[in-house]
């Protein structure tokens, strides 16, 4: 079993506006600055010398960029041009898996960014969340480079719902289930209705991890040739919902027996494996 170590930096933002002499009434004033102080440290104690402390503002033109290498657990930014930032932290052999936005006009801001462990998944190893890695991309892109299957003791029966309801926007991509949730929980919870395959992937929790969601028609599929063909994760020999809608009265699901993917009603009962991706 693979174990992620994560590195939490807890980013302490001290905002100091700092004061603007008079100007002549033919110039314009200039900006309003800040300075900027920025705490890292890590949860086991480990050295954030040498990480990237990056400030991104790209509203404005021109664009207001600051960048500082850590030198130490303090990072300093003087005069920051007021405005909304990003703000990225990178190290070596890790990863940021959240963007921090924050507005540098208030006397204190406080941020903090996730570095996660670049650690090296094969599909069919236990992934973070406990369920099982079914597909690597080879990179990260989109804040995503694996897919994970949930546990087996968490697969579920349900309808896929919105029977007779067009849901636009729904794909069968590899990287579209997630949206693909999003949009059919949006437009069930519209509808009035509860308990249906999107809704109760959207809102489970495993081992801490509440980022699940129904696979789209692709995805499906990897985890079919992935893991039920090798024989992993435990799949019943019966049909799978997919997120990927085919029209107003259907879907795409798949028959974990053969392989095959039908148009399936959405009033059927069918099971439901969610995943994860990261």
């Amino acid at each position: 079993m693979k174990t992620k170590h994560f590195f939490v930096i807890f980013v302490a933002i001290l905002l100091v506006v700092m004061g603007c002499s008079d100007s002549k009434t033919t110039e314009p004033p200039p900006p309003q600055t800040a300075l900027v102080n920025i705490g890292l440290s890590t949860n086991d104690g480990g050295s954030v010398v040498g990480a990237i402390v990056r400030l991104e503002n790209h509203d404005g033109n021109p664009s207001h960029i600051y960048e500082r290498i850590a030198t130490s657990q303090t990072v300093n930014f003087s005069e920051v041009v007021f405005g909304s930032y990003a703000l990225r932290i990178t190290h070596i052999g890790y990863f940021t898996n959240v963007s921090n936005i924050f507005a540098v006009q208030t006397e204190t801001v406080d941020r903090a960014a996730a570095l996660v462990a670049e650690i090296e998944y094969n599909v069919g190893d236990v992934g973070p969340a406990g369920g099982i890695i079914f597909h690597d991309k080879g990179f990260v892109s989109d804040e995503w480079r694996y897919l994970e299957a949930a546990p087996v003791d968490f697969e579920f029966s349900a309808q896929w719902g919105a029977s007779d309801q067009n849901i636009a926007g729904t794909q069968i991509t590899v990287g579209a289930g997630r949206r693909n949730t999003e949009l059919i929980v949006e437009r069930l919870n519209q509808l009035g209705e509860t308990g249906r395959a999107a809704q109760i992937c959207h809102v489970m929790t495993i081992n801490g991890f509440q980022d699940w969601f129904l696979p789209s028609r692709n995805e499906l599929n990897l985890m079919y040739r992935n893991l039920r063909v090798q024989g992993l994760g435990a799949f019943l020999t019966t049909y799978y919902w997919s997120s990927s809608q085919v029209s107003a009265d259907g879907t795409w699901s798949q028959g974990f027996s053969d392989g095959i993917q039908y148009y399936d009603y959405k009033g059927n009962t069918n099971r439901v494996r969610a995943v994860r991706a990261f």
